[in-house]
């Protein structure tokens, strides 16, 4: 059944560690369709929740995760070269905006303007160049704009006014960073170093039972969606409104507590 699923032959570049059409014909790797669903799920909710506060670059950020949730859908359910681009594509821009979004949270217009150009160019270079090099370049690429996306959220923090805003920002860049990184860590590079590519390397793997990339994907909606909860702590921050922390149960997030941001009521 591995050989004979609904969408025909793998024309992606990379075939992950789940076995292929093992539970339906209609999808090629079940867990990790699945799996990307949260991703996209958690970005609509950030994107009700703010609720239009936070300004336009927050807005196409929540959108961005959307789009990233359901083309890692269509990807990992078909393994189709097509869909592959529909996930890789949009998390080079993804990551690109939350670096924009961070960069340019306390600039002025002038700046700002530099800013968009700027990561724009690098967006655009970053594309042209997963083209040529393919699948290990975007890999290089992405990783070193999601560590320039720390690096300027770290930065953000030291400069909040306000004790409150600063150990808040402090708080949520950390679990940000700190869950995304543990899933590509000790989720995605190990599947990567077990079981490899298995376009070339077909020798079973325990980790096909463990679904360690669909528990990246758990990682990449959690982490991502504090981070924006830590973007709408610093636009509060720059506009000098107070921040008040609001948990609250949606059908969206299956009625899990989470956590959302809200200018304080005076």
């Amino acid at each position: 059944m591995a050989d004979k699923g609904y969408w025909g032959p793998i024309t992606a570049s990379v075939d992950w560690c789940e076995s292929n059409y093992e539970h339906t014909q209609y999808v090629a790797e079940l867990f990790n369709t699945i799996s990307s669903l949260p991703v996209a799920i958690m970005g609509l909710y950030a994107y009700k929740r703010s609720k239009g506060r936070y300004g336009l670059l927050y807005n196409i950020a929540c959108v961005g995760m959307i789009i990233i949730g359901l083309g890692s859908a269509s990807f990992h359910g078909t393994l189709l070269r097509e869909c592959q681009m529909l996930d890789e594509i949009p998390m080079l821009w993804g990551i690109c905006g939350f670096c924009l979004l961070t960069c340019a949270a306390r600039s002025d217009t002038t700046s700002r303007n530099r800013w968009i150009t700027s990561i724009f160019c690098w967006a655009v270079f970053c594309t042209v160049m997963y083209f040529i090099a393919g699948f290990v370049m975007f890999i290089v690429l992405y990783s070193i704009t999601v560590a320039m996306t720390i690096a300027a959220s770290y930065y953000q923090c030291t400069r909040s006014v306000s004790t409150h805003h600063a150990v808040l920002l402090r708080r949520y860049a950390f679990l940000a960073a700190g869950i995304y990184t543990f899933g590509f860590l000790f989720l995605w590079i190990p599947e990567q170093i077990l079981c490899g590519n298995r376009l070339h390397n077909s020798t079973p793997s325990v980790l096909q039972s463990l679904h360690f990339h669909a528990f990246f994907h758990l990682c990449s909606a959690i982490g991502p969606y504090l981070f924006l909860c830590f973007a709408a702590i610093l636009h509060l921050d720059h506009l000098q409104h107070r921040v008040e922390i609001i948990w609250r149960r949606h059908f969206e997030t299956l009625y899990i507590s989470c956590p959302g941001v809200e200018p304080a009521v005076v």
